[in-house]
């Protein structure tokens, strides 16, 4: 009896957190039910280039593929904001590993100290933040509780699986067209735009794309046409020599080197 008791206060326990987790990383239209409050999305609007100054962008979508690939490991800062019921910002920083070891760190928003790590064993270990960032729990990489700010799933939010994504899109219909190198607010440096546009020419997703390294720096989604979520990089840090137990969740120290 007692022995069962202490399972269901484990079982309810462990159920506690999970909630929390998931509250703390489900898409931000599921976290409130209320109106949009008069977001004003014109501050977080990308560059529209004339259509007369796009070329074809399916080159830069290969180059951006292979300057991802080209890395055996890198740490790179990322800040989402989310546009739709309501602003939701948070930050924080990615970890990247070959093959595919992955581990995110929100360190700004509603959910600091959330963590989440994928594996050698594909699985996804993660916690929520605060007191309850004790409670660890797994969970399948495609998971809807392991979701960013603006409803990406984490597990795709490494570079190449971000630039694969573009390529997808035009596997299915879309066009992609890039602009010349060319100044984007708040970003430092000449910038492409690189543009995902459906079949009717409504805009889908812009990306600010260094044309240097080929690594986006920022990204905006669209739904029917208007602005959704923007997202930038920063401090990215090519090829630090990251160990494996980077990679655990029970470390909670962040990057070291190998």
């Amino acid at each position: 009896m007692q022995r069962h008791l202490n399972l269901t206060i484990s079982s309810l326990v462990a159920t506690m957190a999970l909630g929390s987790f998931v509250i703390g990383l489900a898409a931000p239209e599921a976290q409130s039910k209320s109106k949009a409050n008069n977001i004003d999305a014109s501050l977080y609007e990308a560059p529209a280039p004339k259509d007369t100054e796009m070329a074809d962008g399916n080159a830069e979508i290969e180059r951006m593929i292979s300057a991802a690939n080209s890395f055996e490991d890198y740490t790179v800062d990322f800040e989402m904001t989310a546009l739709k019921s309501k602003k939701v910002t948070e930050g924080g920083t990615l970890f990247f590993k070959k093959p595919r070891l992955i581990r995110v760190e929100t360190k700004s928003g509603e959910r600091k100290g959330a963590l989440a790590v994928m594996g050698e064993s594909g699985k996804v270990k993660a916690h929520p933040g605060g007191r309850l960032s004790m409670f660890t729990v797994d969970l399948s990489p495609r998971s809807h509780f392991l979701r960013t700010a603006n409803g990406y799933p984490m597990v795709d939010s490494d570079m190449g699986s971000l630039a694969r994504a573009l390529k997808s899109f035009v596997s299915k219909g879309d066009m992609a067209k890039v602009s010349r190198p060319m100044q984007v607010r708040g970003l430092a440096g000449q910038m492409l735009v690189l543009e995902i546009r459906h079949k009717n020419n409504e805009i889908f997703k812009r990306v600010a794309v260094d044309p240097g390294t080929h690594l986006p720096q920022a990204w905006w989604d669209y739904e029917s046409g208007k602005l959704v979520s923007y997202s930038t990089w920063s401090d990215f840090k090519a090829n630090p020599g990251l160990a494996k137990e980077v990679f655990d969740v029970k470390n909670n120290k962040g990057a070291k080197q190998s």
